[in-house]
């Protein structure tokens, strides 16, 4: 069955976003290799893809560029889906060397930074009339304080950029 299917598939990152790509693309018989730097996500026990573990895309950004790029074919170019934030703008960025060996289809470079940015998504939506909920952006917990009188209960609390507030 696997030779039905003309590219292998590359996954960046095996929680949950990848983890569902590591599925959908392994049941049509797809050959699926997955990457990711924490060896603890459940995509690592999926019998739908060769996981690897891989340096982390923020920290050391060539060292992962140097093993997307020695375990390329470029024969064959794999498919590239990079399934959250830090593994899309490490793509985002590297896109002119991965593009050489990898298939993978992203937005312009600053647009997309703009994107990953909750605080920057949000205004860009409201810009284009699409109703959002109300937000507000805190720095300090003085603003997380101040903004609780001006907001209705329930709410949800995000950070600008997850894959960096993870970390804390």
């Amino acid at each position: 069955m696997r030779e039905k299917y003309k590219h292998k598939a590359v996954i960046l990152s095996l929680y949950d976003t990848g983890l569902a790509a590591v599925r959908c693309l392994g049941r049509l018989g797809i050959e699926v290799i997955a990457y990711d730097y924490d060896p603890s996500q459940p995509g690592f026990r999926s019998r739908y893809c060769k996981a690897v573990q891989c340096p982390n895309p923020t920290d050391n950004p060539q060292a992962l560029l140097d093993l997307l790029l020695q375990n390329a074919d470029t024969e064959k170019p794999m498919v590239l889906f990079p399934c959250s934030d830090e593994f899309v703008l490490f793509v985002s960025r590297h896109r002119e060397a991965l593009e050489k060996s990898y298939k993978f289809l992203l937005p312009d470079h600053a647009f997309l930074e703009t994107l990953i940015s909750k605080d920057s998504q949000s205004t860009i939506v409201q810009a284009l009339g699409i109703a959002v909920p109300i937000s507000f952006t805190a720095e300090t917990l003085e603003q997380a304080e101040q903004s609780k009188h001006k907001i209705r209960y329930p709410v949800f609390i995000k950070p600008v950029q997850g894959h960096l507030w993870r970390r804390h």
